[in-house]
């Protein structure tokens, strides 16, 4: 490989690196503006509904497909997508929660968690268990949340060209339903656990 194909390369490593965390802070923002751009699109402003999810879109990723300024779709489209894009951006909520959780856990876990310690990871004691939920929770959850937090981002754009301009692949639209139902029934059986 060429010295010049290997700055290349790492050009855009570097690149990548540099624009995760506003990607992943606009993954928590698909929630908040698809509820909003629902209530919009009710009241009937879904030209300023749909602007909005493409502005989103575009932090997120590039919208190749779609024009700077399309014509804004029917107001049932908009509603439709903001409520499969606001449950599917649960999903990345849900996975924020899940690394907070893990990573406050794992360094407080003899805190957290009195004794006994014979069922915990790392038994039988309390320095073992502390040990391994603190390097369980600090080096794998990063791992599992980025990774969930970038497949919303990345579907969310697509859904989002789909929407404004009708192009893109079609199997976004039930993929996104799906996971919209999955984020659903996670946060039903969360709740319904917790009231327990």
């Amino acid at each position: 490989m060429s010295t010049r194909m290997q700055l290349t390369d790492r050009r855009r490593s570097d690149a990548r690196l540099r624009d995760l965390p506003p990607r992943l802070l606009a993954s928590l923002a698909v929630t908040p503006v698809s509820l909003v751009g629902v209530v919009a699109a009710l009241v009937g402003r879904r030209a300023a509904a749909a602007d909005w999810s493409r502005r989103l879109g575009q932090r997120m990723g590039p919208l190749t497909d779609v024009s700077t300024r399309p014509a804004p779709p029917a107001a049932p489209v908009v509603v439709a997508h903001g409520v499969v894009a606001a449950a599917m951006g649960v999903l990345a909520w849900v996975s924020a929660a899940v690394l907070a959780a893990f990573v406050l856990r794992g360094p407080l876990y003899g805190i957290v968690v009195s004794g006994p310690y014979d069922a915990a990871w790392g038994a039988p004691t309390l320095a073992g268990a502390w040990m391994v939920h603190a390097l369980v929770g600090l080096a794998l959850s990063p791992v599992a949340v980025v990774v969930m937090m970038r497949v919303v981002g990345a579907l969310y754009v697509r859904l989002v060209v789909r929407m404004l301009s009708r192009q893109g692949p079609i199997w976004v639209v039930p993929v996104s339903v799906v996971l919209a139902v999955l984020a659903g029934l996670l946060l039903w059986v969360w709740a319904s656990h917790n009231a327990v």
